[in-house]
């Protein structure tokens, strides 16, 4: 599931991005994520979990990710 990008951009992981979690720093963001609220568990380093989401390439970086990330699950 990952590419080079990944693995030199990423230090080899691939990027999980749920939307509208926390406070929105990207601006182009903001206004989408208004009023929008799609709780996700965000785990906690180590802990292992299934990620279900969209698996795309991001045009932008080059990079691999799951984006929208639906849902995050413990293991």
């Amino acid at each position: 599931m990952l590419n080079q990008k990944n693995i030199s951009d990423q230090k080899g992981d691939l990027v999980l991005e749920p939307v509208c979690q926390n406070k929105v720093t990207q601006q182009d963001a903001e206004s989408a994520c208004e009023n929008f609220t799609y709780p996700v568990h965000i785990p906690v380093v180590g802990e292992k979990v299934s990620v279900t989401g969209d698996y795309v390439l991001d045009a932008e970086h080059g990079w691999n990710e799951l984006h929208p990330v639906y849902s995050i699950n413990q293991l």
